[in-house]
């Protein structure tokens, strides 16, 4: 997941110094060669230099070294250069003599002749700049005389080792440093922390009561299956299961928040905690903010949760075992905690493997429409805002809470059958 992550964000050009170059470029204040070695200092800093992975595949008529060439309209001049004559040899001798040069100008000449290298490829058939310089002029004759595309069709293989933009990364990630945002240069990790809390608590409260109530009206049903309220948990849940959480987040803000029918509740956010407020008055504050978002939020894993454990139940009391409980005489609170429960489960278990990442799916919602300042509004947040680094660290942080469902689900399955094992055993007991 990490690999992929890392070259979606290469593919999204998320690196905040290409970006300022871009913007740079537009405004054509950045063309000057020390601005130009400045902004290749600050990519070298960064490790932006260095290769993308640990091995390269390249064309011998190119290098492995073009990523060293931040300014990437020139990586793609040279590239362009670099195929159609087949010689980076000559690419390489051409481009030195362009960088020797520029310190030699003026800031007025070294803007046209960055310019012109800038949009070499799409001048063609045009008087080049270049021929004004007499020594760049001799290797861009030189250039031109050459055409061999032979080189393009022979492919080279360097290993590039440890010292690598995706290894840098990776470790970075690893030491717990995200990097940092491209839109307000916010520390990706300062973001991730103060949205993560708030995410994780909304979304353990809304587990508690899910299972708090899915549990023992699954029970109640399937024990009382003809009984008036069975009959009206069924269709309640029924309805809540097909009802979207964003348009119950809206009708919870029309009738309980916005004035026009109950102002029991405020209508977003978190609400300001003053200097002189108590801890108390800051749970009260607090709670009267959430009471919505988190009955938007669990109403739909209830009727999940209702539906799966009802049906479950119902198998089970069909079993044989169940017939033999009875026969032995055991109460019903014993059939129903200590037999039925442990075998009916083991759908409850699966589905909290998946509930844990769907609370945080399903939270982007309803987090963005309460202007909750957790993981699901920071994500839409900066989808729209682009802010790549950010977007890229948080499908990371998704992917891990999807994987921690996963092992807590292996885990109770392991407490729940001692049919499971953790390790693996030979037919001797080994």
């Amino acid at each position: 997941m990490s690999f992929l992550v890392f070259y979606l964000a290469q593919f999204s050009q998320q690196d905040q110094l290409l970006q300022r170059e871009e913007n740079s470029y537009r405004s054509q204040s950045s063309n000057t060669i020390q601005e130009w070695e400045a902004s290749y200092a600050a990519a070298k800093e960064l490790g932006f230099h260095e290769p993308s992975f640990y091995f390269s595949i390249y064309r011998k008529s190119s290098s492995d070294t073009l990523n060293r060439i931040q300014d990437e309209r020139i990586r793609n001049v040279l590239t362009d250069l670099a195929y159609r004559t087949g010689n980076w040899e000559k690419i390489n001798a051409f481009y030195t003599t362009i960088k020797d040069t520029l310190p030699l100008l003026n800031s007025k000449k070294q803007q046209a002749l960055i310019q012109e290298l800038r949009t070499f490829y799409l001048n063609e058939g045009k008087p080049s700049y270049f021929i004004q310089f007499p020594r760049i002029r001799t290797e861009f004759y030189s250039l031109l005389s050459i055409s061999s595309t032979f080189n393009n069709y022979i492919p080279l293989f360097k290993w590039n080792g440890f010292t690598n933009q995706y290894h840098l990364w990776l470790g970075n990630i690893l030491k717990g440093n995200f990097g940092t945002s491209l839109i307000d240069s916010t520390s990706v990790n300062e973001k991730i922390n103060n949205a993560i809390y708030w995410t994780v608590l909304i979304s353990f409260i809304s587990l508690i009561i899910t299972f708090s109530i899915a549990i023992p009206s699954a029970f109640y049903s399937s024990f009382n299956p003809e009984s008036f309220l069975a009959k009206i948990l069924d269709k309640l849940f029924f309805l809540f299961y097909a009802i979207p959480n964003f348009w119950v987040a809206t009708l919870l803000i029309l009738f309980f928040a916005s004035g026009d029918y109950l102002g029991w509740f405020p209508t977003y956010g978190l609400g300001f905690v003053q200097d002189y407020y108590s801890t108390w008055q800051i749970m009260v504050l607090r709670i009267e903010h959430l009471v919505l978002p988190i009955i938007a939020l669990s109403y739909g894993s209830i009727a999940f949760v209702y539906k799966q454990l009802k049906s479950s139940i119902e198998q089970e009391l069909q079993k044989d075992y169940m017939l033999t409980a009875r026969a032995k005489g055991l109460s019903s609170s014993a059939i129903k905690w200590r037999q039925l429960f442990k075998n009916a489960c083991f759908p409850l278990i699966t589905m909290l493997g998946g509930i844990i990442p769907a609370l945080f799916s399903g939270s982007f919602i309803v987090e963005y429409i309460f202007s909750i300042p957790g993981m699901g509004k920071l994500t839409i947040t900066s989808i729209l805002s682009r802010d790549f680094s950010t977007i890229y660290i948080l499908l990371l942080v998704a992917t891990f809470f999807s994987m921690l469902g996963l092992l807590i689900a292996d885990l109770l399955y392991y407490f729940a059958d001692p049919r499971v094992q953790l390790s693996f055993e030979n037919k001797e007991g080994k």
